[in-house]
């Protein structure tokens, strides 16, 4: 008899300790039609555990029936919402401690808007998940919060239009500037020089001047030919006389020649 009641006592002292619930308050705001807006829930830890025992909580959203959870956590410095289960991930979430077999607390959280398993707008369950310092987790006993999210269709992101590279401009050296000479005073010019180097000298007609060479008329304007003139008349004033010169010079040896031969 006295074995049974151990055995007894035994049993009920484990269920005890293992046995956990989490009492959720209801919340002013059961819709959710922000990516940032945020939840705070208060509720309260009831397990039979030692004072000084630590624990970490994961508020998650889910569709009734399923196990596929949501959301992220405020730890109390950053959001977070995983890994959970390697790397010490669990360590990051909301941290209580136990006094008097319970913890009393606040728990943030908000929708995960990259999740598919938050994008879908319908209605959601709302639950605490508690994990020890091992790592392992428990849903525990608790009712879960009705929230309806309502979040606006992402804007399509449009691709930036590509961009034409700026063309580098060529800049094209400018041509030298010829500035062309009246036909006439080039015409004049070529005269003044030709006279200027030659002692032959043009005979002036009305046309123009004849060339003693080639007999060809060459037309000029007036203000070639006064030009001209003033630069011919210096070299017949110094052909004049050996010219004469070379007449008489030539009428005499004639007449000499001329005597000699009896005529």
């Amino acid at each position: 008899m006295v074995i049974v009641l151990f055995l007894l006592f035994f049993m009920f002292r484990f269920s005890t300790v293992s046995a956990a619930e989490i009492i959720l308050s209801d919340i002013d705001t059961a819709e959710i039609t922000k990516v940032e807006q945020e939840l705070t829930v208060p509720l309260e830890l009831k397990i039979n555990s030692s004072d000084g025992t630590v624990y970490y909580l994961r508020g998650a959203f889910f569709k009734e029936g399923t196990s596929q959870y949501c959301g992220y956590t405020w730890n109390g410095s950053e959001w977070y919402n995983g890994p959970f289960t390697s790397g010490d991930g669990w360590k990051k979430l909301l941290t209580v401690t136990i006094a008097s077999d319970s913890a009393k607390t606040e728990i943030k959280v908000k929708v995960d808007s990259n999740d598919s398993h938050c994008r879908e707008p319908g209605d959601y369950l709302f639950k605490v998940l508690r994990y020890t310092e091992a790592g392992n987790s428990s849903g525990d006993d608790q009712t879960p919060l009705k929230i309806r999210i309502a979040l606006p269709s992402p804007t399509p992101t449009t691709a930036p239009s590509a961009t034409n590279a700026p063309v580098k401009s060529q800049t094209v050296p400018a041509k030298p500037k010829i500035t062309l000479l009246p036909t006439h005073t080039l015409f004049a010019t070529a005269i003044i020089k030709a006279v200027s180097s030659s002692p032959k000298i043009p005979i002036a007609s009305s046309l123009g001047f004849i060339s003693s060479d080639s007999g060809e008329v060459s037309p000029v304007n007036e203000a070639s030919v006064a030009g001209i003139t003033e630069k011919s008349q210096g070299n017949i004033a110094n052909l004049f006389i050996p010219g004469i010169f070379l007449i008489f010079l030539s009428a005499f040896l004639s007449f000499n020649k001329l005597r000699k031969q009896g005529v």
